[in-house]
This record gives C-alpha cells, sequence and structure tokens, in this order.
C-alpha cells in the first residue's frame, strides 16, 4: 500500500498531538488551571478583565458613572448587560457598550458570552467605583488559590463585584448561559519545560505542513468532507427527530419515539422543560432533552445536542414513513428559491391551511391572509372539513400544476400553517438561528420567526399518519384547549405581537385592555422605552388612545366646550387622519373659561380628586401642573391630556399657565380658533385650528407635515429605524 506525503503528515501530527496530551496527563504539577501567560501592564491597567454591570434597575441608576469610572482603566471592556437599553438612555463612555439580553423576533438570539473576550470577568454592582489595581489583584488570587473550589473570590462581604474565569461564567445556569466556543481558560500542556516548547513547534508545523499540502493536491486531500454512507432505503441519515409539542398526562411520546426511532440512523430527542410525566421508557436511539435550567448543572443547550445536518420537529401522536423524512429533506436542498427554509408535511388525514404571513415587528402586529396560489380553498379559513379532504385527495393529481414549485417537489408555499398538525422540516443552522427555537406550539412560534427573516415553509402533497386515538372528554378538550391557548399567548408575548389580522380581516388582540395596564412604563425625554428599541406603539395601546380621544371630544362637543387638537395630534391628523404612529397620549386645548362647562372637568376642578364616568373613563387634575387629564381606566393610564388657553388681554394671543419645556410650547395668535376648523382623526372630525399647516409650522417649524421625526431627535431619530424608506 502506498503512503502519500499528506497521509504521512496527518499520522504525525496525530502522533505529536497524542503526545502532548500524554503529558498533559503525566504531569499535573507544571500546568495550575486556567493561568493565563502573564502580560506587562500598567500598574492601574486590567488586561484580561471584562467589567459587566448588570444589578441596576429604575430611572435613578447609576450606570453612566459607573461605566465610566471601570472604563477609564486601561484595557477593562465594560459591558452594560440589560433586558434592553437602560432607560432613561445614557451617554455611556468609549469602551462602553450595551449587551441586550431579550430575545428579538428579527435578530439572532442573543449570546452575551460570544461579547466576552477575556479570560476573565468582573460582575460590579452598579454605584461601584473603580480602584487601580484592584481587579488586578482579585485576578491573581484566583489564579493562585490552592483549593481548586475557589472560582469567585470578592474583597468584601454584601454588595460585592465578583472576578471569575470566563469558561466558569458561561458554564453556569444565571446569568449568562454557556457558550458554544471552546472555554476561554485552557489546560496548559502538563509537560517538562524544554520538551514543551519544541513539541508544540513541531505539531503546529506539522498540521501546516497538513495545510498546504492539502491545498497542493485537493485530489488527494479532499476538503473537509465527510464521505458519503450508504443507508438502507426506509433510513433517513442526517436528520435529528426533536418531539416537543406534548403536553398532559395522555400524551402518545413513547409510541411516536418508538416510530421514528425504528427508522435506522435516526436519532430521537424528546425536548422538554422536565422529563415527560407520567415516565414514559424510551426506546433505544431516544433520549430526553431537559430545557429547563438548572442551579446544580451545565446550562441546557440543546444545540448541541443536535448532531446531524438537518432536524425535523414532529407532533406527538405522529408515525414514521420509510422515506418520508428524505423526501422533505430533499426538497429542502433542492428548493431553488432560497426564501423556502422550512418543509412541512402533514399529520393525518386533514391538511393545514396554508396562509400567507407578514410579521410587523414594529408594528407588534403578524398579519394573514390567504395563500394566492391556493385558489382552490378558499373556504380553508372557515374550517370546512369537507374542502380539506378534497384538497387531500387532489394534492396528489394536481403535481406539478403549481407554478411556485422549487425544484421538482409539488407543494404549496405558505407563510404559515394552520388547522392541523405538521412535521416541519429545516436546516439544524437555520432553526438554532432563531432566539426562541423550541418555543410552542411549535408551528406558529416556527411560522412568526420565519415570517420576521422573510422565510417560506414549503408544504408538501405527503402526510404522515396518526396515531388512532378514543374522542377526548368535554373536560379534557377544555383542558387541552386551555393548554394551547395559553403556550400561545405566552409565545406571543415573548416575540412581540400584540394584534394578530386574520384571513377574514378579524383581529386577535393580545395587548393592554380596559382591565390591565398599559404596555409601557413612564415617559422620559419625550422618547418612550419602546422607541429605544425600534418599535412604535403597541397596537392596543394605538386603539385605547383613539377611544379615549373620540370619548373626551364627543363629551367637550356635547357641553359646548371650545376645543382643539394641540400639538402631534393635530400633526397626525393632517399629515394621516390619525394618531402619530409613535405617539403614547392626545393632546387637546381647550378655552380656560369653558372648563366649567363640562360637568366632568367642573367636579375635578372642584374636589381636586378623581372622576369616573359611567364610561370608565377617568377625568383627573395633572399632577404635572395646571392641566388635565383623561385615562382610558383607573388601570389603564394612557391619557388625553386637556390644556386650558386663555387670552392675554389687550394682545389676542393664546397663552397657558403651564409650561413642560417642549419645543412646540409657543403661545399663538387667537386668530387661529376664530372660527374653528375640523380635520379627520381617529375615525372622527375633530376641531382644529381653522389653518392647521401654518399654526403647525409656527410651533414646529417650516415643513414639519412633511418631514416627520421622532419627538426627541437627541435620543433617537426616525431614520435609524427607517433607513432609506421614504414612506411610513
Amino acid at each position: 500500500m502506498r503512503i502519500t506525503p499528506c497521509q504521512a503528515a496527518l499520522a504525525a501530527a496525530i502522533a505529536l498531538n497524542l503526545l502532548l496530551l500524554l503529558c498533559s496527563r503525566l504531569a499535573p504539577a507544571a500546568s495550575p488551571r486556567c493561568r493565563q501567560p502573564r502580560r506587562g501592564a500598567a500598574p492601574d491597567g486590567v488586561p484580561g478583565v471584562t467589567v459587566i454591570l448588570r444589578d441596576f434597575d429604575g430611572p435613578d441608576h447609576d450606570v453612566a458613572a459607573t461605566a465610566r469610572s471601570f472604563a477609564a482603566l486601561p484595557g477593562v471592556p465594560v459591558l452594560v448587560a440589560a433586558e434592553v437599553s437602560p432607560y432613561p438612555p445614557v451617554p455611556l463612555p468609549a469602551g462602553a457598550a450595551v449587551l441586550s439580553l431579550r430575545p428579538q423576533p428579527h435578530r439572532p438570539p442573543p449570546r452575551p458570552e460570544l461579547a466576552v473576550r477575556t479570560r476573565h470577568v468582573a460582575l460590579v454592582p452598579d454605584g461601584a467605583r473603580a480602584v487601580p489595581g484592584l481587579l488586578r489583584r482579585m485576578r491573581d488570587a484566583l489564579e493562585a488559590a490552592s483549593d481548586g473550589t475557589v472560582r469567585r473570590p470578592s474583597p468584601h462581604e454584601g454588595s460585592a463585584a465578583a472576578i471569575t474565569c470566563s469558561s466558569a461564567l458561561s458554564a453556569s445556569q444565571r446569568p449568562f448561559s454557556a457558550s458554544n466556543r471552546a472555554h476561554s481558560c485552557w489546560m496548559k500542556c502538563r509537560m517538562p519545560g524544554r520538551l514543551r516548547p519544541a513539541a508544540l513547534a513541531a505539531a503546529i508545523a506539522l498540521n501546516l505542513l497538513l495545510l498546504l499540502c492539502s491545498r497542493l493536491a485537493p485530489a488527494a486531500s479532499p476538503r473537509c468532507r465527510q464521505p458519503r454512507r450508504g443507508a438502507a432505503p426506509d433510513g433517513v441519515p442526517g436528520v435529528t427527530v426533536i418531539l416537543r409539542d406534548f403536553d398532559g398526562p395522555d400524551h402518545d411520546v413513547a409510541a411516536t419515539a418508538r416510530s421514528f426511532a425504528a427508522l435506522p440512523g435516526v436519532p430521537v430527542l424528546v425536548a422538554a422543560e422536565v422529563s415527560p410525566y407520567p415516565p414514559v421508557p424510551l426506546p433505544a436511539g431516544a433520549a430526553v432533552l431537559s430545557l429547563r435550567p438548572q442551579p446544580h448543572r451545565p446550562p441546557p443547550r440543546p444545540e448541541l445536542a443536535v448532531r446531524t445536518r438537518h432536524v425535523a420537529l414532529v407532533p406527538d401522536g405522529a408515525r414514521a414513513v420509510p422515506g418520508l423524512l428524505r423526501r422533505m429533506r430533499d426538497a429542502l436542498e433542492a428548493a431553488s428559491d432560497g426564501t423556502v427554509r422550512v418543509v412541512a408535511a402533514a399529520v393525518g388525514t386533514r391538511r393545514p391551511r396554508c396562509l400567507s404571513l407578514e410579521l410587523d415587528v414594529k408594528a407588534w402586529t403578524a398579519r394573514y391572509g390567504h395563500a394566492e396560489h391556493r385558489g382552490d380553498h378558499k373556504g380553508d379559513h372557515k374550517g370546512d372539513q369537507k374542502s380539506d379532504q378534497k384538497s387531500d385527495q387532489k394534492s396528489d393529481q394536481r403535481g406539478d400544476q403549481h407554478g411556485d414549485h422549487p425544484g421538482d417537489h409539488p407543494g404549496d408555499l405558505c407563510g404559515a400553517l394552520e388547522g392541523a398538525p405538521v412535521v416541519l422540516l429545516l436546516r439544524t443552522r437555520d432553526l438554532f438561528s432563531l432566539p426562541f427555537p423550541l418555543s410552542r406550539p411549535v408551528s406558529t412560534s416556527l411560522s412568526l420567526q420565519a415570517a420576521a427573516r422573510g422565510w417560506r415553509l414549503l408544504l408538501l402533497p405527503a402526510a404522515f399518519p396518526s396515531a388512532p386515538r378514543p374522542p377526548p372528554s368535554p373536560h379534557a378538550l377544555w383542558r387541552a384547549r386551555a393548554a394551547s391557548d395559553s403556550l400561545r399567548r405566552a409565545l406571543l408575548d415573548d416575540l412581540g405581537v400584540k394584534l394578530e389580522v386574520l384571513p377574514d380581516g378579524s383581529r386577535r388582540w393580545h395587548g393592554c385592555g380596559k382591565d390591565t395596564a398599559r404596555c409601557f412604563g413612564t415617559v422620559r425625554g419625550q422618547t418612550p422605552e419602546y422607541l429605544l428599541a425600534g418599535r412604535w406603539t403597541p397596537p392596543c395601546c394605538l386603539r385605547a388612545l383613539r377611544a379615549t380621544a373620540r370619548h373626551v371630544l364627543a363629551q367637550l362637543e356635547a357641553h359646548g366646550v371650545r376645543h382643539w387638537l394641540e400639538g402631534g395630534s393635530l400633526l397626525g391628523a393632517v399629515r394621516l387622519g390619525d394618531l402619530i404612529p409613535w405617539d403614547y397620549d392626545v393632546d387637546v386645548g381647550l378655552y380656560r373659561e369653558d372648563v366649567p362647562k363640562c360637568p366632568w372637568l367642573a367636579r375635578v376642578a372642584s374636589s381636586g380628586l378623581p372622576v369616573e364616568d359611567p364610561e370608565g373613563f377617568v377625568w383627573e387634575k395633572a399632577a404635572e401642573g395646571e392641566f388635565y387629564r383623561v385615562h382610558f381606566s383607573r388601570a389603564n393610564r394612557l391619557h388625553v391630556d386637556l390644556w386650558p388657553f386663555y387670552a392675554r388681554p389687550g394682545t389676542g394671543t393664546m397663552t397657558k399657565d403651564c409650561w413642560l419645556g417642549h419645543p412646540q410650547d409657543v403661545e399663538f395668535p387667537e386668530r387661529f380658533l376664530v372660527p374653528l376648523g375640523t380635520v379627520p382623526f381617529a375615525g372622527v372630525r375633530a376641531r382644529a385650528p381653522n389653518e392647521p399647516r401654518a399654526f403647525l409650522e409656527l410651533k414646529f417649524g417650516p415643513g414639519a407635515i412633511e418631514r416627520p421625526e421622532y419627538p426627541n431627535p437627541a435620543l433617537r431619530r426616525l431614520a435609524q429605524d427607517l433607513g432609506n424608506e421614504t414612506e411610513w
């Protein structure tokens, strides 16, 4: 047998690497654990340590000053770790950055451990100040500790900075999850000092020689490609089956796992927060994948448990069909349309409805429609079982008649699937690039996250059989429906979906209402917290604002109070005939002398106490100054501000007694109000100044109508969220 030079180099490199490993086992005393080569540094510099600020909350935090203090140490990066950016916003110094921990449906999952590039981290509480050299002494104490259980010494008890090895942090459950990368605390080779560099240099040289050989002789040394393995006709190598959608004591996990584990080369993972209960005996080739973090165990990393290129998400009760998973995989790989990232097949005789789906992250809204190429299934959204069965019978006859099929596999291109369980197959890297890869319900979760990325689903005509089950009792049906609704609400809350617009135009609301608090907290700097996250006012809040505005305008009109839209509300009315999409309140001006005409305002003015009218709206005097507020309800504080103006004697100028420092807070001539005009607003005709454009340009400046901008551009500009878009 002839040995090529590449093979000889590979054998030598393997031998030297094994020698290095053997040396590390035989001479443990020569290599202290987790020790970084000592690098020179200025006395007040702390190279190799990243400072993380995590424990802060509320508007009175001291994040900016704390970050400045530690960022002033040479070579010390600072990360401000929070679910969202600190609010109110703070200017961070050079060398400091915000590390967002909250998953967003349109972004990759947050991986805070990848942002830490040093060997050690220091977790610093809010309000601490840096001491030159102290972090370095803490690091040296950690490295010099002879007790292997010492992982994070602290200078004193109570609120303390803690320094630890990056790998120890990434292996802990809180506050950050583990990383795909290798631990940053590398074990040195335990080898006598003189032999170690020589052996290491030889191994590196031979590895470089091997790399050079692979480039010069590609035919003799193929690139890192796994040889193709033969499989039985009914085997599906390269696909891992994950069982995720099951619940309650009546699950069919054991039988479903046995069915798919019987396919040669198909590993099965039962993914759940805890092991299925009651316990079930799983077949060979199946294992439980726990998703709930435990304080005494490493963090769950489901992506590390999947070793195949593709993964199939299988619902409870499905049964395997030899070769079908392979056909789904082939359809995915053969798709000429790059947006096809998921292939689906129904489970059972009922075919799912194919819908289009648009996820508007900025507007917190998911919009469903009928897929255009499914014209023969217009009745699907009505739940007509006969139509579904008919479409299932005709699906094989249609074959390649669809003109929108990628590759040679007929099917329907969908944004979402509804009405029946499905098996979903996709590439493993695509699944775990999602921020919520295994959230339930699986089909809804995957569809919404796929829509945020412009992905589509290919629904094949083939189907998996489902296990026969006895009809559930009414109580079991109620329990299953309640569990499903709860899971869906939790999923939509995680994804930030407050409104679903269904194909028939009806709406499902998932945000705030009369009996719940509004979706955002106190607004500071004229910039709500959601605006800093690149989102606009949640649709449920806009709905409540419209309802409150219509009620208030009707009450003022009915009682003869002279009033008009003010500020941003008038700007939205002239520009859109509605609220500005990022507005968080409604402003209405009125004549101060007309306040007693409205009974609700009169009662508030005389008593100083809030008054709730028969429709549940709460009228009160504002705590900030001489004006009034009308809230949507006692629980939901979305409101209309009522600003009392009066004419300054002898000048014809309208003024007021309360000024909050907003740029548009200016006096104006009374001629704008005599007579009052009207503009469309929130579905009604609202009173407005008779020259709205001139009035707005007086308050906001020329071109205010044509050039939209956020209320406080110093904190965030509209261009940051729209880019080059000209319409919004």
